[in-house]
């Protein structure tokens, strides 16, 4: 292979690793992932927060309802 040859094989090599790079819709995904990821562990705060929060109201509790006796005492 020519040494000319061996360089055009290079550079076409170099420009597509950074084929895409520039792409918007790529970019804008890429962005979307990362808020869903800041979401996630938002929600995940919130929920163990919540399950550790001894004044909840008892309707926003993921537990078994207490009978109806328990309320009367």
């Amino acid at each position: 292979m020519s040494a000319l040859k061996m360089l055009g094989t290079k550079i076409a090599r170099f420009f597509e690793a950074f084929d895409g790079i520039d792409d918007p819709a790529g970019a804008y995904i890429l962005a979307l992932g990362k808020r869903v990821d800041k979401l996630e562990l938002a929600v995940d705060d919130l929920k163990s927060k919540l399950h550790s929060s001894s004044d909840v109201a008892p309707g926003l509790r993921s537990e078994k309802p207490r009978s109806s006796n328990a309320a009367l005492e």
